[in-house]
């Protein structure tokens, strides 16, 4: 049985009061003016980092890319090279602590495989820097719990990197929901899924992605479906689907799955590495509100039972990492819906979707 523990409730007290002084600039909450530049590090090069992250960093006003972390001194120098990196700042894994005498870098940006989640951050926190880190936090909620005491006993900011909370799309939807315009919301659906082209790299390796698509693309829906409800499920009841065994021989292919609410709401919700999908879509007893492309970085669409919705785009990215150093300099803990306890409930919940999978029953979870 999934639970809420004290553990985890004295975790979350000691993380806010240990971030209570880790402020690191001139900030104090006085202006967007009085804000330096944080020096971001990114641990974990990828395809991501290099197309949306690092531009990102280059258009924030608040951050700075100031490090690399990654395999071989080659790779290294050419990363250097290319976005103006000095050596001294770049880091083989082997050297990753050695961040701890570079007073340039205030955070890491962990984009690892997931299971190098937990042990990058506490590393990183015990250096003394600030971590954001890409969602699912971690693969375990044992993980999690270590990840959050590493960064309140060293009194620096762990952040998730949902820029979902960034959305001004999923803002939107979430003002409906709460200014009651949809009536009582009863029904969820969001699903997500694509399909994972060639060897899938460490996403088919449990030993490094920790699971399948319910944890890489999974923890989406859970995020999307906890918000929309303002609370966790009390029950949740999972189904795998694999079509491909012999590819799939290690991690899941196709997950689907439900989740009670404590008011009697359901949201219904499925992540697959074979179906494209990418929609929410929330109801109640007075109309509906829709999001289609709704995990994508643009060209995102919005539709109510009224019709269409005409919504700005922006950089999800910029903003997750302006607000992180922001709150950092203020020295608060990151706010609601971003924060390390946020990537526990996740991880928590989908732990106990992979549980009803593994037991073909209906799983609780106490609050």
């Amino acid at each position: 049985m999934a639970s809420v523990s004290r553990r985890e409730a004295l975790l979350g007290l000691s993380a806010a009061a240990g971030l209570a002084a880790c402020g690191s600039g001139p900030g104090s909450g006085s202006g967007a003016n009085d804000y330096r530049k944080l020096g971001v590090a990114i641990a974990g090069v990828g395809g991501v980092v290099t197309r949306d992250v690092i531009p990102a960093i280059q258009r924030s006003k608040h951050c700075r890319l100031a490090g690399f972390v990654s395999g071989g001194s080659d790779k290294l120098r050419s990363l250097g090279k290319q976005f103006d990196v000095p050596e001294n700042a770049q880091y083989t894994y082997e050297q990753f602590d050695r961040i701890a005498d570079n007073p340039d870098i205030d955070i890491v940006y962990i984009a690892l495989p997931n299971a190098l989640h937990a042990e990058y951050t506490v590393r990183a926190a015990r250096a003394g820097k600030h971590v954001l880190c890409e969602k699912p936090m971690a693969v375990t909620v044992e993980q999690c719990e270590q990840m959050i005491e590493a960064c309140g006993r060293a009194r620096r900011a762990l952040a998730i990197a949902y820029r979902l909370h960034y959305s001004p799309h999923h803002q939107q939807l979430v003002r409906s929901v709460r200014e009651n315009e949809l009536g009582s919301l009863q029904i969820v659906r969001a699903d997500i899924g694509y399909p994972l082209r060639g060897d899938g790299g460490w996403r088919l390796k449990r030993a490094l992605a920790g699971g399948g698509v319910l944890l890489e693309q999974g923890v989406y829906p859970v995020y999307s479906a906890r918000t929309l409800m303002g609370a966790d499920p009390v029950e949740v009841l999972g189904y795998e689907t694999r079509s491909d065994r012999q590819r799939f021989s290690e991690v899941e292919e196709t997950v689907s799955w439900s989740m009670r609410f404590a008011n009697g709401a359901v949201a219904h919700c499925a992540a697959s590495y074979t179906v494209p999908a990418n929609r929410v879509w929330a109801g109640g007893s007075a109309g509906w509100f829709a999001l289609d492309e709704a995990y994508s970085l643009d060209g995102i669409e919005a539709s109510t039972h009224k019709g269409g919705v005409r919504i700005g785009q922006v950089d999800q990215f910029v903003l997750q990492l302006d607000s992180l150093s922001q709150l950092v300099q203020d020295g608060k803990a990151p706010g609601a819906g971003i924060s390390g306890m946020d990537g526990l409930r996740d991880v928590r919940i989908i732990s106990a979707i992979y549980e009803s999978i593994r037991t073909g029953g209906v799983v609780t979870l106490r609050t």
